[in-house]
């Protein structure tokens, strides 16, 4: 008899480890060569996403950039994504451009962040839409409308992307965490945004240009391949804003086979298998299911199965021939199940077993339903198995 306790293995996306950390007052940014990258020249519409960690507010007039592909001196510039502080109040501001030499769009849209809290944030465009959309923590914070901006698309320039960062001479530098940044050339949904927030994705994603997780690696995990230079000794922190999920609750699961035939003839008494009983925990509630294979040489064989469980358990289980079938609960014994000669049958079961008070077994039960010399055989492969509810 073989009895196995083990537990259910759920595919989980993998944890989240680090974050970079920037300080404004090193001019501490990562970046990548337009010559060097694929797919962040945006053109009709775009999602920026990350996760942030303010250490300090700007102050009036100061942007803390995340990321953004704009050289404002070379008249190259594309688009920016920041947070400032504009007239004194706080704002996420989204700036876009069809022409590289002047700016279309700058969009802002109030937010009230504290520092030393972790907040995820994105910004949606799109061409056809004509329409800025912030978000914080998933939900939208508001909008503006860009059909008067003169925006028909994103200016493809030469610009480099960079990250706590924008300007070809470096300025508006971030102060603080960013985690998990990832650049669409689509505009997302609100639900979209907010199912895939807390959790890594694969790179894979259809649309997804850049991502970068920042555990430790300044790569890009889409195919495009767009790895980022560290400038000025930025430095990975384990403070992040999400980690890995709590693993699946544990379920346990009981399997009993049979290693060997067993066989009985010339009785119709009931006898315990040597091999298919289940040992199963008090209070508990568990789905049974397996496959007894039986055989005989008689030439009319049948069989008689029951199921026997400890003292206050609750048996249900069900079994079903390709011309039998029934219902059994504990101690009860299935009318004749009729057998082919000479030839294996399998015996469906499917139910369930609620224990009482204390732990116990449950046994199978077998014999002949017509004494006949010709033997009964159960065998080898049968098997039961019960798995925690």
């Amino acid at each position: 008899m073989l009895l196995v306790a083990g537990g259910l293995i759920n595919s989980v996306v993998a944890a989240n480890t680090h974050a970079v950390d920037l300080e404004r007052g090193s001019s501490q940014l990562l970046s990548i060569t337009d010559g060097s990258q694929t797919g962040l020249d945006l053109s009709s519409a775009l999602t920026i996403e990350a996760w942030v960690k303010l250490e300090s507010l700007p102050t009036t007039g100061q942007s803390y950039v995340i990321a953004s592909k704009r050289e404002g001196v070379l008249d190259n510039r594309q688009y920016s994504f920041y947070v400032e502080n504009f007239g004194g109040t706080d704002k996420l501001t989204l700036l876009i451009t069809s022409h590289g030499n002047n700016v279309d769009y700058v969009g802002r849209i109030s937010w009230s962040p504290s520092v030393d809290t972790w907040y995820h944030i994105a910004a949606t465009w799109s061409n056809s839409s004509q329409t800025y959309t912030a978000y914080i923590n998933g939900s939208s914070i508001g909008t503006d409308d860009t059909s008067g901006s003169n925006l028909t698309s994103i200016y493809d320039g030469t610009a480099e992307f960079r990250i706590g960062a924008e300007e070809a001479v470096e300025i508006n530098f971030f102060d603080g965490l960013i985690d998990e940044v990832r650049v669409w050339d689509v505009e997302r949904t609100q639900s979209q945004i907010a199912a895939d927030m807390s959790h890594e994705l694969t790179g894979s994603e259809l649309s997804l240009v850049g991502y970068w997780k920042l555990n430790n690696s300044l790569n890009d995990f889409t195919s495009n391949g767009n790895n980022l230079t560290n400038n000025n000794g930025v430095v990975f922190s384990s403070d992040r804003p999400f980690g890995e999920p709590p693993p699946p609750p544990f379920t346990e699961i009981l399997e009993v086979r049979k290693d060997a035939d067993q066989s009985l003839s010339g009785s119709t008494a009931l006898q315990a298998d040597n091999d298919l009983t289940l040992s199963l925990a008090a209070n508990k509630t568990y789905i049974v299911d397996g496959i007894i294979f039986v055989s005989s040489t008689k030439a009319k064989p049948d069989v008689k199965i029951s199921f026997v469980g400890q003292p206050g358990s609750t048996v249900t289980l069900g079994y079903i021939t390709d011309q039998d079938g029934g219902v059994l609960t504990s101690d009860t014994v299935s009318p004749r199940i009729v057998l082919p000669a000479n030839s294996p049958i399998p015996i469906q079961i499917k139910g369930t077993v609620k224990t009482g008070a204390t732990a116990g077994n449950l046994e199978f039960k077998w014999a002949q339903m017509t004494a006949n010399v010709a033997p009964t055989t159960i065998l080898g492969g049968s098997y039961l198995r019960a798995e925690e509810i």
